[in-house]
């Protein structure tokens, strides 16, 4: 018992500020959200230029799936996804910002013919890499692996840290990139990337 409450009062006192807190709490991070998903979706419409697209939405207010048909300059499709932390949701929202932490941006771009990379990735966390060496990039340690990672590390050399790139990898005609950002800038970076893998690494150059 705190201050003479019983515990049904103390209860009963916890649902009432939680029913105060929660329209609000879900109105404000539906606001966000949308605003990201529609910057991010402009972005990457703009950016891209894209023959055609198809989007799926992921759950409800936490990001979506894209597919652009491009079919030209090398490149057959790009896919992109956007994973928002549930900011409208006042008992998911704090659980997830303990274990995600960050929104998330993945992009991956699929050329009509193999770059001249070999299998290889940069890594924060070690998931793809085997036998991998570690480096330093803007201060940051990473993975690598793959007798061609220096081309990757050419392709992101100059890359912003506040884009926080989680991943870089290449095989089998698909460049894969990943960020933990939810800055619509990100958007401009990776088509760069993909862009920059095209021009120094396809076999005609």
């Amino acid at each position: 018992m705190i201050l003479g409450l019983s515990s049904t009062d103390l209860a009963l006192i916890v649902m009432i500020i939680l029913g105060g807190v929660t329209p609000f709490f879900y109105f404000r991070g539906e606001r966000i959200n949308i605003s990201k998903m529609k910057a991010f979706s402009k972005e990457l419409q703009e950016k891209l230029n894209p023959k055609d697209q198809l989007y799926k939405m992921l759950g409800t207010l936490v990001g979506f799936e894209a597919v652009f048909e491009l079919k030209r300059d090398h490149l057959n499709k790009a896919e992109a996804v956007l994973i928002l932390l549930p900011r409208h949701s006042v008992i998911y929202y704090p659980f997830s910002k303990l274990t995600s932490k960050s929104d998330k941006f993945i992009f991956k771009a699929m050329y009509n013919e193999n770059l001249r990379i070999s299998p290889s990735a940069i890594e924060r966390k070690k998931k793809f890499c085997e036998n991998s060496k570690i480096i330093l990039i803007n201060g940051i340690k990473y993975h690598a692996c793959g007798k061609d990672a220096n081309k990757l590390l050419e392709l992101i050399s100059g890359i912003d840290r506040r884009m926080n790139l989680v991943r870089i990898s290449y095989k089998d005609k698909l460049l894969f990139l990943e960020f933990f950002t939810n800055k619509e800038e990100v958007v401009k970076v990776a088509i760069d990337i993909m862009n920059k893998a095209k021009e120094m690494y396809l076999p005609y150059t």
